[in-house]
């Protein structure tokens, strides 16, 4: 590939004889293939890949553009439109994330966090010439080797793990933490019992959320949940704080159950030794509290 080709992408199929490739189907692949790339970068900066206004310096990161649709053939060569910074290539990480995640649906893997719903049905569009018959298959090249083939294979497997993804109105408790309240970027996370569970929001939450800071709350949103019952995404609706046990110190707590201050060693000295059976209870309870066997 020439020095500044990120990729090519080379659709093939009847639609394609003699190098041609119809204006809509050419839309749906660079369009579809940009935006699930920008869905991805978005999750991975922790931000939710819904539709909306997007923040900039991420679709900038991300952006590429068609630098030649070759002469008698079906093949789109693709580049970025601006250079990366040092050290932070989102468009080099989104793609290696989606190449990640494919390979993981065709052979029945766990998925990354990033490949919710929006982003899986993102692929199904990506792949529409394929299901009707139009192409036979899509392959996407990078570094000159074939990173994902669209075929009927894939596009069913990826079709399976979009119909394991259910989206419902849930409601969860747990305490309300990690706030961001950066323009673009509203989210928190809500720490329950099982798990911790990331949050977005929109404006009209935002003084909900920042009042129910550290506190334990009842959340209720739209959560995108696994097969399995497990929670990838959380939209908050409604935010509410609930009552908790009052914080208090530890001089609270002395006071309390009238504990003294030690003044010295000696306070702490058994009035009689151990048998050496008590000794063995006592290290192996100390020793498995720690997560350590004891020492033979």
């Amino acid at each position: 590939m020439a020095e500044n080709t990120l990729l090519t992408i080379r659709a093939s199929g009847s639609a394609t004889t003699g190098g041609r490739l119809p204006l809509a189907e050419l839309a749906r692949l660079a369009g579809e293939f940009q935006a699930t790339v920008e869905r991805i970068a978005l999750g991975l900066r922790g931000l939710s890949p819904v539709a909306g206004r997007r923040p900039k310096h991420v679709v900038e990161a991300v952006g590429m553009e068609v630098r030649a649709l070759t002469s008698g053939s079906a093949v789109l060569t693709v580049g970025r439109i601006t250079q990366p910074m040092l050290g932070d290539d989102l468009l080099i990480d989104s793609l290696e994330t989606l190449e990640a995640g494919l390979d993981a649906i065709a052979n029945g893997r766990p998925t990354p966090e990033v490949f919710t719903a929006p982003v899986l049905d993102g692929l199904l569009k990506l792949s529409g010439g394929v299901a009707d018959g139009t192409l036979a298959g899509v392959e996407i090249q990078r570094g000159g080797r074939t990173t994902i083939r669209f075929d009927t294979q894939l596009y069913s497997s990826v079709r399976a793990a979009r119909r394991a993804v259910s989206i419902t109105e849930q409601v969860i408790v747990g305490r309300l933490q990690m706030g961001d309240f950066a323009r673009g970027a509203l989210r928190c996370r809500i720490d329950t019992v099982t798990s911790s569970v990331s949050c977005t929001f929109d404006e009209g939450l935002k003084k909900d959320v920042l009042a129910a800071m550290n506190s334990l709350v009842r959340a209720r949103g739209l959560a995108e949940s696994t097969a399995g019952g497990v929670i990838r995404a959380f939209t908050l609706r409604a935010v509410e704080r609930l009552p908790s046990s009052p914080h208090r110190t530890l001089d609270d707590m002395a006071r309390e159950q009238e504990v003294e201050p030690v003044r010295s060693l000696a306070e702490l000295a058994m009035s009689e030794p151990l048998t050496d059976e008590e000794y063995e209870d006592f290290l192996a309870a100390a020793m498995s509290a720690r997560g350590d066997q004891p020492p033979r």
